[in-house]
């Protein structure tokens, strides 16, 4: 089931989607936030009846500006680049420059590989910070699917809040909750990873990735 790893970016049917007007620490405790500060990851999770896995959302700190972090995620066509386990990333609709039909390409053990869309949605967010949102639209092993990337401005860098619920079509698929969160948490770790190692690494890379999202974003 590591096809989970790859579907951890890109889902979740809009049960909380929106932020919290304000600091996403304020959303968590006191020592949830505390961790959180201290650079670790802090998951939350929420049964949701229907759904054989939880709603999860995960926290965690980067040094990177929120703009930095969003905009190498924003590049949906190198997804395949440093999510685990996927295998290609192709943008096939570009609907309008802030909404995309995404085709992602997963690699399953044992199973044929997993084939699926997403409609990945980009906004700004009040206050400097930058969201995506998606839902999948076509896929051949998952009943409904949908999430959400938040990030918003904090000190010298940036929280993010990312979110997730996937309701598989698998009657086994209760057996491997366990693993999807973990895998979920890789993969919120790579995105982290692959943007403040590209920002070390090739920073007018990333500079050139910002200015295509601001663009898209700046386009009536």
């Amino acid at each position: 089931m590591r096809t989970l790893v790859c579907f951890a970016l890109i889902f979740l049917p809009f049960l909380s989607l929106s932020a919290k007007n304000g600091n996403l620490l304020s959303e968590l405790s006191a020592g949830d936030a505390e961790r959180v500060e201290s650079g670790k990851q802090v998951l939350i999770t929420r049964a949701i009846e229907g759904y054989p896995w939880p709603e999860a959302q995960i926290y965690q700190r980067t040094d990177l500006t929120p703009a930095s972090l969003m905009a190498v995620f924003f590049d949906y066509n190198q997804a395949f680049r440093f999510v685990p386990n996927c295998k290609a990333s192709t943008i096939s609709k570009q609907i309008t420059p802030l909404l995309a039909e995404v085709d992602y390409e997963v690699a399953v053990p044992i199973l044929p590989d997993e084939s699926y869309t997403a409609e990945n949605a980009l906004k700004r967010l009040p206050g400097g910070g930058y969201a995506v949102s998606w839902r999948v639209i076509r896929a051949t092993s998952i009943e409904s699917s949908a999430g959400s990337l938040y990030v918003e401005p904090h000190g010298d860098g940036a929280i993010l809040r990312y979110t997730n619920l996937i309701k598989p079509a698998s009657v086994a698929a209760g057996l491997l909750r366990g693993i999807m969160i973990s895998q979920m948490k890789d993969t919120v770790q790579a995105i982290i990873d692959e943007a403040e190692g590209m920002y070390t690494n090739s920073p007018m890379v990333v500079e050139g990735k910002i200015t295509a999202m601001e663009t898209a974003l700046n386009t009536p």
